[in-house]
């Protein structure tokens, strides 16, 4: 799409110079290439709204991910914070067989739980990775579009 860009650029030029020169070149032919010419730039304008745009929205998924992460980073601690003081009720003597009982089914039910989490905090860094690497890409993508304007 550059590329075309560049040609017609130059095709356009050129056209004004034999214009100028003489008269074998139409007017028609001329205002063609004029419109070629603004399509072209109109593409390469949508393009840069686009890449603009896109890396718009992966920042803000990115964001919004790290934010979950953090949440659930959180969560996971205060489970294993739970579970650990529940193991401590059970490795002391002086609790009550009651007490131990009831820190034995409340460890049981926040294993799971903590073992939920543990697999949803997996699944958001595997997701945060893609974004990342999507992010990567539309930069490199960017960086050679502006480098192939120049």
């Amino acid at each position: 799409m550059l590329s075309k860009k560049f040609v017609l650029t130059s095709v356009l030029l050129e056209s004004s110079v034999l214009l100028s020169g003489c008269d074998t070149v139409s007017k028609e032919m001329y205002n063609n290439l004029e419109k070629s010419l603004e399509k072209s730039k109109n593409s390469t304008s949508i393009l840069e709204k686009y890449l603009y745009d896109n890396q718009g929205k992966i920042e803000s998924k990115i964001d919004q991910k790290n934010k979950e992460m953090n949440e659930k980073v959180s969560s996971e601690a205060r489970l294993m914070t739970i579970i650990n003081s529940r193991k401590n009720i059970i490795n002391n003597p002086s609790e009550t067989e009651q007490n131990k009982a009831l820190a034995k089914e409340y460890i049981e039910k926040n294993e799971s739980k903590l073992a939920s989490e543990t697999f949803s905090k997996t699944k958001s860094e595997l997701e945060l990775i893609e974004l990342e690497k999507e992010r990567e890409y539309g930069e490199n993508i960017n960086k050679k579009y502006h480098d192939s304007l120049y």
